[in-house]
């Protein structure tokens, strides 16, 4: 099973849709190359989930010959996230180019495709927690196993600092007042669970920590590299 398939070579495309942010640090395109290492054939990934089609999470769907990557795969969405960006409702959030690459990705696993909604079990273990704000049908992971949670939130949150300013909006949010609610839910269940969380965008690798309410808001913990 994977999430989200990565940027991909898009991070060529990446100051073209946000000409305003330091891109000088990004790093794509190491996906294949990473499971390979870790001994998994990219033939071997039965299961993709993706969290929502920005495209740093749908960027390797397709090789440069415009073959899907994960071709034994079936691809796991959220309703909404698929109709927003197939229908084109997402052009009214989104720069052309992101519309683009995410309908290129998307239509081209639309006869192997399983919609997902809050609560579904994905695969054993693993359930679909909705959380739209940043895109329309964006969503979360709650993993658990033998006890224990982990939390992928994906982009609910960007940046720690978010954990503290939950209204401040981020420009890549689609929806900023969902976002805000979803934030805010996220944050509680995390913080209700004692769950490890892992904030796809959040430093330092490997992105890790708990959330932590010790008044009326939230602080984030990073845990320390190479502990739990």
């Amino acid at each position: 099973m994977l999430i989200d398939t990565g940027a991909g070579n898009l991070g060529a495309s990446a100051p073209k849709v946000f000409p305003n942010v330091d891109h000088s640090t990004t790093v794509t395109g190491d996906l294949r190359r990473n499971l390979e290492a870790a001994g998994v054939e990219a033939s071997e990934v039965d299961t993709v989930i993706i969290t929502h089609a920005h495209p740093d999470h749908v960027g390797v769907t397709l090789d440069d010959e415009g073959e899907l990557v994960f071709a034994n795969a079936r691809y796991v969405i959220g309703r909404e996230e698929w109709e927003s960006w197939t229908s084109g409702t997402a052009a009214k959030h989104a720069p052309p180019i992101m519309v683009d690459i995410a309908q290129r990705n998307l239509e081209a696993i639309g006869d192997r495709l399983t919609f997902v909604d809050n609560g579904d079990e994905i695969l054993p273990g693993i359930r679909v927690v909705t959380t739209p704000g940043h895109t329309p049908g964006h969503v979360a992971l709650e993993i658990s196993s033998v006890g224990e949670i982990l939390l992928h939130i994906s982009d609910v949150v960007i940046y720690p600092l978010h954990l503290e300013h939950p209204d401040w909006t981020p420009v890549f949010d689609m929806l900023p007042e969902a976002a805000e609610m979803s934030k805010r839910r996220t944050f509680d269940r995390a913080a209700e669970q004692g769950a490890l969380v892992f904030g796809h965008h959040f430093p330092p690798f490997p992105n890790l920590g708990h959330v932590r309410k010790p008044g009326s808001g939230w602080q984030w913990q990073p845990i320390e590299q190479g502990t739990t």
